[in-house]
């Protein structure tokens, strides 16, 4: 069962767009912006958006924290 989460990364269309929807709409707290990327924080949780190519993959990671 997922209990917590530390990050989640999450592959945009836009970063820009998405920056602005995340941190004037939803209130994300914004750390950093870049042309291809951003990061934002909600409590713990940290969010970052990037622009992939279509051939690449978004991944997940587990803590190993039970």
């Amino acid at each position: 069962m997922l209990t917590d989460l530390n990050h989640l990364t999450l592959a945009v269309n836009s970063v820009n767009k998405s920056f602005a929807f995340y941190t004037k709409i939803l209130g994300f707290k914004p750390l950093a912006l870049w042309n291809n990327g951003a990061y934002l924080q909600l409590g713990s949780l940290w969010l970052c958006f990037i622009i992939i190519k279509k051939d690449q993959y978004c991944y997940y990671e587990k803590s190993n924290q039970y």
